[in-house]
């Protein structure tokens, strides 16, 4: 715990740690709202799922499977 707390290299470690549980983090929430996103497109019914799917960068095969989940 002393080398993780004190040591230059030990605290680098933990830093670096914790920033990348964080880009996961932020990653996951982004791919969370950009799913919602694309359901709320789902719902309306106004464009077809190609277009939701060429809009949002997101596959027609995960598209399909999103539409599914309504």
């Amino acid at each position: 715990i002393k080398f993780l707390k004190e040591d230059e290299k030990g605290v680098k470690i933990v830093s670096d740690y914790f920033a990348k549980r964080e880009a996961k983090a932020a990653k996951e929430a982004e791919k969370k709202a950009q799913e919602r996103m694309v359901l709320n497109f789902i719902r309306l019914g106004k464009l077809p799922l190609e277009e939701i799917a060429e809009c949002s960068g997101l596959t027609l095969k995960k598209i399909r499977m999103l539409a599914t989940t309504l």
